[in-house]
């Protein structure tokens, strides 16, 4: 299969690995230009020994516990495209890794496919992606391992705010040579992971997380893209744009940076809930947007900002009007920025400042559809029985 520019390249998406898709993955793994990054056997029945059972497990498990795989494919609109796992590190791997014993260690591994579409922004949105399923199943930091040669991961995981922290000599044999790793590491903090942290690969000071990589050199002009959801604009990183929203690449990915953010607090009342409704009804309205999405966001915003819902109320109504089989209404967004974006949110110091931001964020957004509302209030009447007080 060939992926050319006039395929659009978009956000990728993951779905649960089936045995179905165990040839698949043997062809990838088969292909010496992925075997030389990810030292993997691609034959058959290496593939279906190996991954067969954590299918299996992975449908079965009700929590994720350490020591634990989830697998998933990564597609392309319906085009499979890459492998990702996420799992939580066992005891030995943290005492073995020095990782510091205050954060519950999760890790992840992935890789794309098909060489075509590499180099093209897809690995950050996997990261991202991969990152953000870890979270939301218990981890509350994230350690993985990469050959130091491997630059151009090293660079997407640095992109998805993960930082170099130590050198691990001999961690692998590939053709008979031994080869070292570097470990990196993502905590909420952006602080240290581990004692006795290494120097960057560059031999510059190591730096602590940073979601968009430095501005071009001087005297260079830095290529801008604006979104054309919310307006904002942000460094180019030739990234995909969001296939699900309107939506830049680049602001797909820092909606993403609070995602993960939002889901490491483990805020009580799940203010992330008034983060992803502001955001969706905001990039609303893309020539793949589903209506139902449009209509969901404005009716969690509405419940919030009207009703009093906390973020958990917010998610038990959309899970009853989810379990309506209707057709719901085409409603397109409004013009212009309503004020906030998602880029403004970040720039707030984490804590109750960011939280404050993001309620003003989901205040403006809901404000902006104003010429929504009493559909909202009329809909949540006839399908929830709930109106303003």
């Amino acid at each position: 299969m060939h992926y050319g520019a006039g395929m659009g390249l978009r956000v990728p998406r993951l779905e649960p690995l089936s045995h179905a898709d165990l040839p698949l993955l043997a062809r990838w793994l088969s292909n010496p230009e992925l075997s030389r990054y990810y030292t993997e056997p691609g034959d058959p029945a290496h593939v279906r020994a190996k991954y067969g059972p954590r299918i299996d497990r992975a449908a079965r498990a009700t929590i994720l516990e350490p020591g634990a795989v989830v697998p998933c494919l990564a597609l392309l609109g319906d085009a499979p495209i890459g492998y990702g796992q996420y799992y939580l590190h066992v005891p030995g791997k943290v005492a073995q890794w020095q990782l510091e014993a205050r954060w519950r260690w999760g890790g992840f591994d992935l890789f794309i496919g098909e060489p075509s579409l590499w180099g093209c922004g897809i690995g950050l949105q996997l990261v991202a992606a991969l990152l953000e399923r870890l979270l939301a199943s218990g981890a509350t930091a994230a350690a993985v391992d990469t050959w130091v040669e491997n630059r151009r991961a090293m660079r997407c995981y640095q992109k998805a705010g993960m930082r170099p922290e130590r050198l691990l000599p001999r961690q692998e044999t590939w053709q008979g040579r031994s080869r070292d790793h570097w470990l990196m590491v993502w905590t909420p903090s952006g602080g240290p992971g581990c004692a006795g942290a290494a120097p960057a690969p560059d031999g510059t000071e190591r730096q602590c997380a940073a979601p968009i990589p430095p501005a071009g050199k001087k005297g260079q002009d830095v290529p801008l893209i604006t979104c054309p959801g919310c307006g904002q604009t942000l460094e180019s990183r030739d990234l995909a744009p969001s296939e699900r929203f309107l939506a830049s690449g680049e602001c797909w990915a820092l909606y993403c940076e609070l995602a993960a953010y939002d889901m490491a607090r483990r805020e009580s009342t799940f203010l992330h809930q008034e983060a992803v409704d502001a955001y969706e009804a905001q990039h609303a309205g893309g020539p793949a947007t589903k209506n139902i999405t449009a209509v969901f966001a404005l009716v969690g915003l509405y419940l919030w900002a009207e009703l009093g819902f906390t973020g958990r109320q917010v998610q038990q109504a959309h899970m009853a009007l989810g379990r309506q089989r209707r057709a719901w209404p085409r409603w397109d967004p409004p013009g212009g920025r309503c004020g906030i974006t998602v880029g403004e949110v970040l720039q707030g110091e984490p804590g109750e400042a960011r939280d404050e931001l993001i309620r003003q964020w989901a205040r403006a957004v809901w404000q902006a559809w104003r010429f929504r509302h009493e559909d909202v209030r009329e809909l949540c009447r006839q399908l929830l029985r709930m109106e303003s007080r």
